[in-house]
């Protein structure tokens, strides 16, 4: 700024004109023709060497007819319509002032023109007020309003004021004022308010042009500027600065259009309030080319935007620091918007994220919320981010009602709220880990990948969470929530580690895949008609920590910890690799006649079966097995271990379950009860297979069905305390079971 102030003062030292000029004084106060020597002491017209003083204290017109040239012009009392005629130009070599010693007004009309090749300086030392009404003002260096006293521009419909330098001085308590009503103004340097107060207004249809623009200069410094109106219009190629090291207000509104390649609203305060720097977008539109930087990083608040109405576009960045965005309608446009220990308050209007940067909520940016660090989209708000958005850890993305549309939704430990759901159609897709509050939605070219543990989905729903596409788990931990099951797309992947949950448990549809490309596990009830292939290298596992059933097949290596039924009985369920049990396991087939697939439930297992825990045999609505019956239940490559127990149903009497080649062929077949009285199967009938038999009946002995046909002495299909009463009198010698041993 210091070094701005001494070029403007070698500008004014340099073109202020000859010291030897003679001033020839206007002495006619009811004014005339300017070349009339008459009308001036001494008594002949100035020439370009001369001074010409208007200091008359009245109201008069002078008018120019012809080219005229003088070092200088003062205008130093009364009030001076400048009527040139028009192609005329009166030219001022030196400096003109208007307020020179008195206050003074100079009014420029007919059409003409006046140019200064060098300075015009209004409210220089007196007060000065300038009208170009109907002509034009042309100024080759400087032009300064309200220096030591108050200075006022106006530029009428008709007006035209080009020039360098268009400086609002406004020293100390001083004032400077422009009201461009209608006409033009071109300035290169434009500043309102270097020091003091200034004000100003472009309304009307009006045009500002400038190339770098300054509201409120130096500390100290206040300024209000208002552009207004349809058709109004404020052009600056370069930067636009609204509170520098002052305060100002720039109010854009009514259809008017503000241009700029940047903006800044408080750019260097460096004090607290009362430093103060706004912008008002009321209705208007504020179009920057480049970046919108907002607020300082010296810990004072440092600018505000408040837009009601209108638009704000600005095509890079939007860079708040220590600052607030207010919006309560209308449209903000940026390719980024970065924050940093700002507030945005937004009650209404939409907001478009356009740039491949995105929107990042977050503390180190790009994107701070204060207000609870919520960004809440209610009815009446759209929010558009045409690439990422990114919400971080503490802050809340809550859809509440109204539009939000976004490329990759990113979560960085952050939370989206979303009462009435969030369909992914409106995204590019979902990242990150964090939590969805809300049921999830999204067609099959929508994809959720998951960089850490992600939590998403209604349970208080049916449709909680339903997508078609595909989910990447990793090496994750994903739960999902559904009021049902929730509902797996086209494709879900699972890392080594990776653990996908869901209270309710998942569905996988026909056509349908799940991969496990190493160990990893799945916590809820699985149905699946689709394909889980789960890891191929050996002691790699896909994990069910729940119960499985479906028509689905499977490949790799598959471990049920709980519950298997194919459902859809009778059915063949394909088991390409290995299949494992474990001792809380428990299978269940059902049987409806010998063929497998059609009359029985079979698993066709190519690899290993390692068979634990419990099998479960059921049989179908009105089929009765008969003797020698055989049922091959599990087709495999190989077998290792056994079922701990069994849960088989009861048949005719006189038959029973043959399992011994279970752990051999995977064959169950239906024989004839053999060795009744032989409980414990060792070949006799002794008081120790009536303890057994006892131990049956009351419970606390669970037999195999070989232990429990052996038990069934009287062969009436039941265990009963007559029986084991029977055996024990088998083996004194006083009874005898049916066919005993």
């Amino acid at each position: 700024m210091v070094f701005r102030l001494y070029i403007l003062m070698m500008l004014i030292f340099l073109t202020t004109g000859p010291v030897s000029a003679a001033t020839h004084y206007w002495i006619h106060p009811g004014g005339g023709v300017f070349h009339m020597a008459l009308n001036w002491n001494p008594s002949e017209v100035p020439n370009s060497n001369d001074i010409a003083k208007f200091n008359q204290d009245s109201t008069y017109m002078v008018e120019i007819w012809e080219d005229v040239t003088n070092s200088q012009a003062q205008f130093a009392g009364g009030s001076v319509t400048l009527r040139i005629a028009p192609e005329i130009t009166y030219s001022v070599t030196g400096t003109t002032f208007v307020g020179y010693g008195n206050n003074s007004q100079l009014l420029l009309t007919g059409g003409g023109v006046i140019h200064n090749q060098g300075n015009v300086r209004v409210g220089d030392a007196g007060v000065g007020i300038a009208t170009i009404d109907d002509g034009s003002l042309f100024c080759d260096t400087a032009m300064t309003i309200g220096t030591d006293f108050n200075g006022e521009l106006y530029v009428n419909a008709d007006g035209v004021v080009e020039t360098q330098l268009l400086w609002f001085w406004s020293r100390s308590n001083n004032s400077g004022t422009l009201d461009l009503n209608a006409g033009i103004i071109t300035a290169s340097d434009f500043q309102l308010g270097i020091s003091g107060i200034a004000s100003g207004q472009v309304r009307n249809g009006a045009e500002l042009i400038t190339d770098t623009a300054i509201l409120g200069g130096e500390v100290g410094s206040e300024v209000t500027f208002t552009v207004e109106g349809p058709g109004t219009s404020w052009t600056n190629t370069n930067n636009l600065t609204v509170g520098d090291e002052g305060s100002a207000e720039l109010t854009i509104s009514d259809s008017a259009t503000v241009s700029t390649e940047n903006g800044y609203i408080g750019k260097n305060g460096t004090s607290p309030w009362p430093f103060r720097a706004f912008v008002n977008v009321i209705g208007g539109l504020w179009e920057i080319d480049n970046n919108l930087i907002i607020g300082t990083d010296n810990g004072y608040l440092g600018g505000w935007l408040f837009l009601n109405s209108g638009s704000v576009q600005a095509n890079n960045t939007i860079q708040m620091t220590n600052s607030i965005l207010e919006m309560t309608g209308g449209n903000l446009t940026t390719g980024q918007l970065i924050a940093q220990n700002s507030e945005i308050e937004w009650s209404g209007g939409a907001m478009s994220i356009t740039g491949s940067n995105g929107l990042v909520l977050g503390d180190n940016g790009p994107f701070t919320l204060s207000s609870g660090s919520v960004l809440d989209i209610t009815p009446g708000k759209n929010l558009v981010v045409t690439h990422a958005m990114t919400i971080e850890s503490g802050y809340e993305l809550k859809l509440n009602g109204g539009f939000f549309f976004s490329g990759i939704l990113s979560l960085d430990d952050g939370l989206v709220t979303a009462p009435s759901g969030i369909d992914l159609e409106f995204t590019g897709g979902l990242t990150g880990h964090g939590e969805i509050n809300g049921s999830v939605e999204g067609s099959s070219t929508k994809t959720i990948t998951a960089d850490g543990p992600l939590e998403m989905g209604n349970p208080a729903s049916t449709t909680g969470f339903e997508i078609e596409g595909i989910m990447t788990v990793g090496s994750h931990s994903v739960i999902l929530h559904d009021s049902n099951r929730a509902h797996l797309g086209i494709s879900t992947i699972l890392d080594t580690g990776g653990q996908l949950s869901a209270a309710n448990g998942v569905r996988l549809e026909s056509g349908d895949v799940l991969d496990a490309n190493g160990a990893a596990s799945i916590t809820g009830e699985m149905y699946t008609d689709g394909t889980i292939n789960g890891p191929a290298l050996a002691g790699e596992y896909l994990v069910f920590n729940d119960g499985v059933l479906g028509t689905g097949t499977f490949t790799g290596n598959i471990e049920y910890q709980q519950g298997y039924n194919p459902a859809s009985s009778p059915i063949q369920i394909t088991f390409d690799g290995n299949l494992q049990l474990t001792e809380t396991a428990e299978v269940t087939m059902e049987l409806n006649g010998a063929d497998p697939g059609t009359g029985h439930d079979q698993l066709s297992i190519s690899v290993e079966f390692i068979q634990d825990g419990t099998l479960v045999v059921q049989l179908m609505t009105g089929y009765s097995p008969v003797n020698n019956d055989v049922f091959q239940l599990f087709n495999c490559g190989s077998i290792s271990g056994a079922f701990d127990t069994f849960d088989l149903p009861v048949l005719d009497p006189g038959l029973g379950w043959d399992t011994s080649d279970l752990a051999v062929t995977g064959v169950i077949r239906v024989s004839p009860c053999v060795h009744h009285g032989d409980v414990n199967l060792d070949g006799s009938v002794t008081a120790g297979d009536a303890q057994l038999a006892f131990s049956i009946v009351l419970g606390v002995y669970s037999p195999s069905y070989e232990e429990e046909c052996a038990a069934d002495c009287n062969n009436d299909g039941s265990v009963t305390s007559a029986d084991a009463q029977g055996i024990f009198g088998t083996a004194l010698g006083t009874d005898s079971c049916t066919d005993p041993v």
